[in-house]
């Protein structure tokens, strides 16, 4: 027992660095995750778009002013460029399934650099309004690579460490761009710091692209792209070579563990056959088992692409097809899967409801604070600073906890639907805590100002879990390829543009302010109720793939205890009469 347990053990170490692409990319990763350099290559890239989204509003004055037009006519210059970025989602994610992510991330970079360097030059509206179209679709090229590239680069146990890292790093440059804009206007004028504003901004762009093309290879697709249960069905043990023990050899983990088909036809009758059975066939065959729908696709066929079938012409036995080159791990098969619809359209709307939430009270809260609670223009805007410091001193504190996907997310609706649904009623007259000093309701009292700061500061805290984590979530339930990293990007577009709208056509049609809080509530419980569903929808799908592994195992172990004589056709190896989810390489000769 203890030489086929050390057999075992080596199997695993060997299957891992042999068959994993992420192993052999990067043999001896960083110990501690902070200190590997691909996390901040890829926090650089979301950091620059917080700088390139937070910078498009600043700007608006002295653009309107140098191409003759008022800054309300520039309108379209903010939503063009959210438009064309939902556009751009699923182009990109083809684009990244196809071809080098680090090449579309470098390009998307380069592309954002000579747009943004050429944003001073504008002198017509058309200009500007074709730059922005420009600037969207660097959106998803730059935001879809870094998250396809980070999945790969640190697997699922790090998954939402790190993206809560990477997407904290796109608040804080909410948070910077907007004080060194001023900063460079005061110091510069506005003329001159406008310019050099966005000279400095596209040469930094330019810098990681080139950055990024010379010292980072591009992580590669891995088998780290299937789910823990699917991966818990291929465990490959081989043989110690430095154990001379009969009985280390190599074992699947599923139920056919116990009857080794070459040791049992070498006990039947016909021994010479057996015999030359397992010389010449076994020695390089890997007998592969049924598999599930999800699972087939990551597993070479008995007649795959490239694999070679020995035609049985020498003997009687039954024809085993030989190993096909190229698919000893499941990696390609995994780079050409797409994930389940079924659970990845409830995971997108997920994303849509969930950014529409925190787009929404974050668009929303500099009007509440004026025209509800009577703050100054000063007071409002140190709110919404104060909004996106939660937002983004939140995101780092999930990432340094190293917080689970699925608690992370829970977190974070909790929290960020009890305080708008809180603050939606008090203000909608059911008053549910009242102050010594009034109603809370009360737009002039200092309770109700209390109250706007302790709701928004809830809300940043809460929005700042939801994208992130359910990416990660998403990982744990289907491989992240790049189509369904664009369609969440698509999902997230579209809740950005959606949720604010919904908002103000409900504010003006109630006429209360307490509509926008109440739109955030029910986006947010629309986003858990889309959740739900992914996740049922694939415990269903989990269950089903078990009672067939469970209903083949069955056949297999009934066949597999005839023992007396060896297959005398080939439809005794077929798919239906092996277990699940295992690969048999038989066992050398001793000799």
């Amino acid at each position: 027992r203890e030489s086929r347990e050390r057999a075992r053990r080596r199997g695993r170490e060997r299957h891992t660095m042999l068959s994993s692409p992420r192993r052999r990319w990067r043999p001896n990763p960083p110990k501690h995750m902070f200190l590997d350099p691909y996390l901040y290559l890829y926090a650089c890239g979301s950091f620059s778009n917080g700088v390139f989204i937070s910078l498009r509003g600043p700007v608006i004055p002295e653009l309107a002013r140098r191409v003759g037009k008022p800054s309300a006519a520039l309108g379209a210059y903010l939503g063009i460029g959210g438009l064309s970025g939902g556009a751009f989602a699923l182009p990109t994610g083809a684009l990244l399934d196809r071809y080098d992510a680090h090449a579309v991330f470098a390009f998307g970079t380069l592309l954002r650099a000579v747009s943004v360097g050429a944003t001073p030059l504008c002198s017509a509206r058309w200009q500007v309004n074709l730059l922005a179209i420009v600037q969207g679709a660097t959106l998803p090229l730059i935001g879809v690579s870094i998250r396809v590239c980070l999945v790969r680069a640190v697997g699922q146990e790090k998954c939402a460490q790190a993206l809560n890292f990477t997407m904290g790093a796109f608040g804080l440059a909410s948070i910077v761009t907007p004080l060194a804009y001023a900063g460079l206007q005061s110091a510069f004028g506005p003329e001159r710091g406008f310019e050099s504003v966005f000279v400095v901004v596209a040469v930094a762009y330019a810098a990681l692209a080139f950055a990024t093309l010379a010292g980072f290879e591009t992580p590669p697709v891995d088998d780290d792209g299937e789910t823990r249960e699917e991966e818990e069905a291929f465990v490959v043990e081989e043989q110690d070579d430095d154990d001379d023990e009969e009985g280390s050899r190599s074992r699947s983990r599923g139920d056919i563990a116990r009857d080794d088909p070459a040791s049992v036809w070498a006990s039947g009758r016909d021994s010479e056959r057996a015999a030359r059975l397992e010389s010449s066939a076994f020695r390089d065959v890997d007998v592969y088992v049924p598999a599930t729908a999800d699972e087939e696709s990551r597993v070479a066929p008995l007649h795959g692409d490239g694999g070679d079938e020995d035609d049985g012409s020498d003997r009687d036995g039954p024809r085993i097809p030989r190993k096909a080159s190229g698919t000893t791990t499941s990696a390609k098969g995994a780079a050409r899967r797409r994930p389940p619809m079924d659970v990845l359209v409830p995971m997108t709307l997920y994303m849509c409801l969930s950014v529409a939430s925190e787009v929404t009270y974050g668009s929303w809260i500099y009007t509440l604070a004026t025209e509800r609670a009577g703050f100054s223009d000063k007071s409002a805007a140190s709110l919404t600073s104060a909004f996106w410091a939660a937002f983004t001193a939140t995101r780092f504190f999930l990432s340094f906890a190293r917080a689970g996907p699925l608690v992370a997310v829970a977190f974070s609706h909790a929290v960020a639907f009890l305080a708008t649904a809180f603050l939606s009623l008090q203000w909608g007259g059911i008053v549910l805590c009242d102050g010594s000093r009034g109603a809370l309701r009360d737009a002039a009292s200092p309770a109700s100002r209390v109250l706007l700061w302790v709701v928004t500061l809830c809300v940043g805290c809460g929005a700042a879990g939801m994208f992130p984590n359910g990416i990660a979530l998403g990982r744990t339930l289907f491989p992240l390829d790049g189509f369904a990293q664009a369609a969440f990007e698509l999902g997230a577009s579209v809740g950005s543009g959606i949720g604010p709208y919904v908002a103000a056509r409900v504010y003006e049609s109630l006429g209360d302010s307490a509509a926008i809080p109440a739109t955030c509530a029910a986006s947010g419980a629309g986003a858990v109720a889309a959740l739900v569903v992914a996740l049922r929808r694939k415990k269903n799908t989990n269950a089903s793939r078990r009672l067939a592994g469970e209903n083949g195992a069955t056949v297999s172990t009934a066949a597999t205890t005839q023992t007396s004589e060896p297959p005398s056709s080939y439809s005794v190896l077929t798919r239906p009469l092996l277990s699940r989810g295992t690969r048999l390489a038989p066992e050398e000769d001793e000799d």
